[in-house]
């Protein structure tokens, strides 16, 4: 009875010590508020009249979760509490402390793993929230990680407007994850492997109605479902490269009124043609760079953005051919980038002089760098209908050079417009090299050499032949000697009588 009860003693008395050690980990981790601005970099910086930046640099300080409390601030009540602790090992991130004031929260490089529920509960003014190269998961955000304080009937939302989770281990996101969120304008979760919108991911994506900025991109994905786009009146950027789409997704023609900026490059697309970006008509901003696949931008694909102010269609080592044709509607074309592609001429009709016009009227910025381009009438007209060089301000792009013909090998683009170009002889390009080689590494000496090693040898099997062929005769036949000289031993009593007689 007594080990009994020795046994219960020293089990109760572990387990307290055990409560004692979770309790002193989970206060020990908090920083003291009072002092981190003598740990941290801590300022205030005056950007406008009453709108000032409260400053609280805590990154890379070692520091292993938030502090108990902010710093005490006198000032305007609009000032912007600006707190970053990026850099610093904190896993799970706690409650941070009250505060009236509107704020920026950064926690970036923080390997974390777990937000506690209502981490946010005590900054309803927060307005930007950076989490992004951490660990966090879809099981790790749930709908109460971002829900306000309660009231009478339930959370009241939270100020939250930016909100940046990309590069994280996210593959899904709860149904529910953004209901205290109404203000979200900002959202980015790129670099997650979500591969493939489940229906509670899209779900969730279907519940921002006034979001602006949509990241998308490095997600691996191949298609995106049609109702993620609807009731998104208010989507002007869409970021979407980087991903698996092998042609532009059609559903985007239903943000066609709204969105100002597309990025899709780095996608394995081939051709662009007039579907790709059909009923996208206020597009302001477009890029398709960085495509390694993309071969052909076909007839009128561009024609229909009549708003388009700058396109990004390079370091696409594939494409051959690309429409210039289809920009001259675009009056409002202020850039055109086609750098680092494999472009050869530009596809541009040539008007007479009764019929020329100023087609790209706006056009400032022409980047042409990096292609094999073969300089002959065509490129020279095509370029005299982009380029406006007696216009102030135009800039276009001097490293880029002619590769074809052998006459004009290197020479500048601009340096086009100096020579008579569409009257002037081009010659074929020689076949002699410029460089001589030795005489002895001529076609003709080596042609010469390897005929007389073979004769040599022709002969010299030719007399090895015929001496063995002799020599075979010579045995064969009876010439010299009829018979063989044969020599005997005489015998010793032959001769004695021999000479006896």
């Amino acid at each position: 009875m007594r080990i009994l009860l020795r046994i219960l003693l020293l089990a109760f008395f572990s387990a307290f010590c055990v409560h004692g050690a979770t309790i002193e980990d989970d206060e020990a981790p908090f920083e003291p508020g009072k002092e981190i601005c003598t740990r941290c970099n801590c300022a205030l910086h005056e950007t406008k009249p009453n709108y000032n930046h409260f400053l609280i640099d805590c990154s890379a300080k070692d520091m292993h979760n938030v502090p108990t409390e902010w710093p005490s601030i006198d000032g305007s009540p609009d000032i912007i509490i600006v707190a970053s602790f990026s850099g610093n090992e904190i896993n799970t991130l706690h409650r941070l402390p009250q505060a009236d004031y509107s704020m920026h929260f950064s926690c970036r490089h923080c390997e974390l793993k777990v937000i506690e529920v209502d981490a946010f509960l005590d900054v309803p003014k927060i307005l930007r929230l950076d989490l992004s190269w951490n660990h966090l998961t879809g099981e790790t955000l749930r709908s109460d990680t971002f829900r306000g304080r309660f009231s009478t009937k339930s959370y009241e939302p939270i100020a939250l407007e930016e909100l940046n989770l990309s590069h994280n281990q996210i593959r899904s996101l709860e149904r529910k994850i953004f209901e205290h969120l109404p203000r979200l304008k900002t959202l980015s979760l790129a670099h997650n492997p979500v591969k493939e919108f489940d229906p509670m991911t899209t779900a969730a994506l279907c519940s921002l109605p006034k979001i602006e900025h949509l990241d998308l991109s490095y997600m691996s994905l191949s298609a995106i479902p049609d109702e993620i786009f609807q009731q998104k009146p208010k989507l002007r950027e869409l970021l979407l490269q980087g991903n698996d789409f092998h042609a532009v997704p059609e559903s985007l023609s239903q943000v066609g009124k709204s969105l100002k900026s597309l990025y899709i490059g780095v996608n394995p697309i081939e051709e662009l043609t007039e579907q790709s970006f059909l009923g996208l008509t206020n597009l302001v901003h477009l890029n398709v760079s960085f495509m390694p696949n993309l071969v052909e931008v076909r007839e009128h694909t561009f024609s229909e953005l009549k708003h388009l102010e700058m396109l990004m269609c390079s370091d696409n080592p594939q494409m051959t051919k690309f429409d210039v044709e289809s920009l001259r509607s675009l009056k409002s074309l202020r850039e055109l980038h086609l750098s680092n592609c494999s472009l050869k001429t530009l596809n541009i009709e040539v008007k007479g002089k009764d019929e020329q016009q100023d087609d790209f009227p706006k056009l400032r910025l022409l980047k042409l760098e990096s292609n094999p381009w073969h300089c002959d009438c065509g490129l020279l007209s095509a370029l005299q209908e982009l380029e406006h060089h007696g216009r102030k301000g135009f800039y276009s792009d001097d490293r880029a050079r002619c590769a074809t013909p052998y006459d004009l090998s290197g020479t500048l683009l601009p340096d086009l417009f100096k020579e008579p170009l569409c009257s002037m002889e081009i010659r074929k390009t020689p076949r002699i090299p410029i460089y001589e080689p030795a005489s002895f590494l001529r076609p003709k000496s080596i042609v010469l050499s390897i005929f007389s090693v073979i004769a040599v040898v022709a002969i010299g099997l030719a007399v090895g032949c015929t001496i063995v062929c002799i020599k075979k005769k010579l045995k064969q036949s009876d010439f010299g000697f009829t018979t063989p000289v044969r020599y005997t031993t005489v015998r010793e009593s032959f001769s004695t009588t021999t000479s006896v007689a």
